[in-house]
């Protein structure tokens, strides 16, 4: 203790005896560590940004990070205060038509902030972009927006791998090399760059265009398998659209043989896949579905969602055997997935592993990659698999694609009519599904539903309550249940005998040409109905439309039946809603309260008293049914009819239909003008009688 109070004493002894106080101790003097103080303890501020452990250095002194995964970016930071900040990213030398939208970035603790760079962001921004991120935090206490800090990011993936790499015998003469691109997808994606292929060392150019196509300048290429080609070791290659194969004018021997093949892009990264005579060659990975049944490679394959979800979960198990029996222990799996069409797909995930991986699928169309590697031991051939994963609900757009490669029937890429709808159906496995063809916009189609339509029951359905979608004609030949709900029909809707029709919610259809029962309920509405005798309008449940149908029996004969009810109770509070097409003999027809055809004769006469006083032209009057009309003299140069102080013609002719008129008495008056200018009369009552 005395030690340490001496040396203390000493030190302060030097320091007062060397200090001009007067300097010292002068306002001017403190100023600059004063500022200093209050800086650093008032304000908020990222010191240094913390990289991925995989991130690396390019040639251009860059850092890089890949897009095979999503990534989160630490930022320690200086918080004296310990403020509660809101930290926000821009990308000031990205281009701007790179979606940023799902990148998130927030403080997690008093000193950390965490971004998470998601993968479909970084597979946009490979090749090489500029993704150096500004961080700017703002302090919403005081309103302060303390200075931002600018990292130094790349985002370059290196090359990608080739896929079966096989030496092959040519004709006992000279070695060939065999490879398979990866799919134009991926070369797409994040391989445009690629500038070079080397084979042991020699170079040769390589160019992959904007779809992912490529190409080789020199000869030694070619895509075509020549017939002297043969295995060795047993490793077959089989030949795909993306195969290679490679002349290298190498005299064949029963020894070893080993290629290395490299591929290296413009920022000098590159990676390297091993042919060699000397190992043996991984097989291929497992890939299941949720039941754990193998899907096959190379196949195109229709999964179901999972009951109670909207997905199926298939597995991908690295391999543990090569291709002649040996057991393989901890191999690691490379896999990459795609969402969407062939013509339209993006990288969902991508990434390796050495246990089971699940990944869940929603519905629509994916594809899939995945290939084993291991060291001293050749890559697996590549596992490629299209999957579709279906639901109930098939999309139609008049905007849509009847293209495989453009449309798979889900809401982002619709088809564009129900035949390729129902085709789609009746190719899947089946399920005893109630499926739902959803309709937008107008479809122009002749629509034929015949046969079985491979599932439980189906139903055309617009997006919107209004029946504002339509289709042209629908037919109607299927022994399971159709409905129509919220569409309209704007020419026929043709039902066979044998079917099940039903007409819901706001369904609209123009005419509907009925051989069997159908069903109506809710708004639906028919504007004519011909109903073949034996055949029924169901009431399914209550209806709303005053006027849901205007019936035109096969047969107009007293009480025959025309409407029906599916439970006890909703004819007699919806019967009235219904009209029949009326006859021209003056007969009145109307659906009785048991649904039948209620049949009333109109009387035949109708007393018309003409006032002679008042009548100065000639008119004749004659009567057909319930139909009286009255001819006036030709001649005069203009005429006016008036009934009931209603204007009803200006010609000679007019006709009165008294079927609709209550009993009583009905004033008719004509007037007309002569060429001369002078106006005439006719003035008659009508009396109509129950």
């Amino acid at each position: 203790m005395r030690k340490t109070i001496l040396f203390v004493s000493i030190i302060l002894s030097v320091v007062f005896t060397s200090c001009d106080f007067n300097t010292v101790l002068h306002p001017t003097f403190n100023e600059p560590v004063k500022n200093f103080f209050k800086e650093y303890t008032e304000n908020a501020v990222i010191e240094e940004m913390i990289l991925p452990e995989t991130a690396y250095i390019d040639e251009k002194e860059n850092n890089c990070i890949d897009s095979t995964q999503k990534y989160t970016i630490q930022f320690n930071m200086r918080n004296p205060q310990g403020y509660s900040l809101v930290p926000s990213v821009k990308f000031e030398s990205l281009d701007t038509s790179i979606d940023v939208s799902e990148i998130t970035i927030e403080q997690t603790d008093l000193s950390t902030v965490i971004m998470t760079l998601p993968q479909s962001f970084l597979a946009d921004s490979d090749e090489g972009k500029n993704i150096s991120p500004t961080v700017s935090l703002y302090e919403p206490r005081t309103g302060r927006t303390f200075v931002p800090f600018t990292g130094n990011l790349y985002c370059n993936t290196k090359p990608t791998m080739l896929y079966n790499a096989t030496i092959l015998n040519d004709n006992n003469t000279t070695f060939a090399l065999a490879f398979d691109m990866p799919e134009s997808a991926e070369l797409a994606l994040r391989n445009k760059d690629l500038t070079t292929i080397s084979i042991n060392g020699k170079s040769h150019s390589i160019k992959i265009d904007e779809e992912g196509n490529f190409s080789f300048t020199d000869p030694e290429f070619t895509s075509e398998f020549k017939s002297t080609y043969t295995a060795i070791s047993g490793k077959a290659f089989v030949t795909t659209d993306r195969s290679v194969f490679y002349a290298t004018g190498d005299v064949f021997s029963n020894g070893d043989k080993e290629y290395t093949i490299t591929l290296t892009d413009e920022a000098g990264l590159i990676s390297q896949t091993l042919a060699s005579t000397k190992i043996t060659k991984l097989v291929l990975p497992d890939v299941n579905d949720s039941d754990n049944n193998g899907l096959e490679n190379g196949s195109n394959i229709m999964l179901a969602v999972l009951y109670n979800k909207d997905y199926h979960t298939i597995k991908i198990t690295p391999p543990t055997k090569d291709h002649v029996g040996n057991d393989v222990p901890d191999t690691t799996v490379h896999y990459t997935l795609y969402q969407g069409t062939r013509k339209s797909a993006r990288l969902y995930e991508s990434g390796t592993t050495k246990e089971e991986k699940t990944l869940d699928l929603t519905v629509g169309t994916w594809y899939l990659e995945a290939y084993a590697e291991k060291t001293n031991y050749e890559n697996s051939a590549p596992f490629k698999c299209d999957i579709r994963v279906i639901d109930a609900t098939i999309f139609i757009s008049e905007n849509g694609s009847d293209n495989d490669d453009e449309a798979d029937g889900t809401e982002a890429y619709p088809y564009k009519t129900v035949a390729k709808a129902l085709s789609d159906l009746r190719n899947r496995k089946y399920q005893p599904l109630d499926y739902i063809f959803s309709i937008s916009g107008n479809i122009e189609e002749n629509a034929v539903i015949s046969g079985d339509i491979n599932g439980g029951s189906l139903t055309l359905a617009g997006k919107l309550k209004d029946g504002t979608e339509s289709i042209s004609t629908v037919s109607i030949s299927t022994e399971k249940p159709v409905i129509l709900r919220d569409i309209k029909v704007t020419q026929n809707l043709n039902i066979a005998e044998g079917t099940s029709v039903s007409l819901k919610n706001d369904a609209i259809i123009n005419k509907v040409m009925a051989n069997s029962t159908f069903y109506m309920e809710s708004n639906a509405t028919a504007k004519e109905v011909q109903l073949k005798t034996g055949a029924y309008i169901s009431i399914s449940d209550a209806i709303t439309s005053e006027k849901a149908a205007t019936i035109i029996p096969e047969n107009y004969t007293q009480a025959v039946k025309l409407v029906t009810e599916k439970t006890e109770g909703l004819l007699k509070d919806n019967y009235a809603k219904f009209a029949i097409k009326q006859l021209t003999d003056g007969t009145k027809c109307i659906v009785d309260k048991d649904g039948t055809l209620l049949m009333t004769i109109e009387a035949r006469t109708v007393e018309i008293i003409v006032d002679e006083n008042r009548s100065d032209i000639s008119v004749k009057k004659t009567q057909s049914g319930s139909t009286v009309t009255f001819t006036a003299a030709t001649g005069f140069q203009s005429y006016k009819w008036i009934f009931e102080d209603s204007e009803i013609g200006t010609t000679n002719k007019v006709d009165i239909d008294t079927s609709s008129l209550a009993k009583g008495w009905y004033d008719i008056t004509l007037l007309a003008k002569a060429s001369d200018g002078t106006y005439h009369s006719f003035y008659a009552q009508l009396r109509k009688e129950d």
